[in-house]
């Protein structure tokens, strides 16, 4: 079994969690999205619940409200304590990133990586009853859930501390792919 189902909320959205991150979920082989009547988009892991909410609000306008969207962030960031990996998201934390994922029309929330069983008490807590928002801004994300990388808030706002060195980039490997070469590099 690749997660576990944890419980589904009254608020039509459901809890889970992985238990295996070495597995593959069969939807993500080419094989088994030619078979499936319907998959779900959405974002797994990632650096932290403030990067993967980011990741959602980014993907928020490409959706409907019937289409089912999973957000199954891990708890934090890995630090190895004590030989054991140990990862630094409080259950807080994670019931923060539900409502917050909620909002950007996740209707499957759970967790991946670090995640405990107190983390997923805290996430259905928090989802109880709770009446999904507007999809966060940039600010509200970090507000809440702490800073973001530079690429997440370019994919996000478009813009950002390192938006121009981003973009610039992106076209200097473009042109290369093309063969092209920019004026300042010839």
């Amino acid at each position: 079994m690749i997660g576990d189902f944890v419980e589904a909320t009254g608020a039509g959205t459901l809890l889970f969690r992985i238990t295996n991150p070495e597995s593959r979920i069969p939807a993500q082989t080419n094989s088994a999205k030619n078979s499936c009547k319907r998959c779900s988009p959405g974002a797994n892991c990632g650096v932290g619940p403030a990067e993967l909410v980011a990741t959602l609000a980014s993907m928020a306008s490409m959706f409907g409200p019937d289409d089912v969207i999973v957000a199954k962030g891990n708890c934090g960031v890995p630090h190895f304590v004590d030989d054991r990996i140990q990862y630094d998201g409080t259950p807080e934390q994670m019931a923060i990133y539900a409502r917050l994922a909620r909002d950007c029309g996740a209707r499957i929330i759970g967790g991946c990586c670090g995640t405990t069983p107190g983390h997923l008490a805290a996430i259905r807590a928090a989802l109880e009853g709770y009446q999904p928002g507007a999809v966060p801004s940039l600010e509200a994300i970090t507000a809440q859930l702490g800073k973001i990388s530079a690429g997440a808030e370019h994919q996000l706002c478009g813009h950002g501390a390192h938006g121009a060195a981003l973009d610039a980039a992106a076209t200097r490997r473009r042109s290369r792919r093309r063969g092209e070469t920019q004026a300042s590099e010839a």
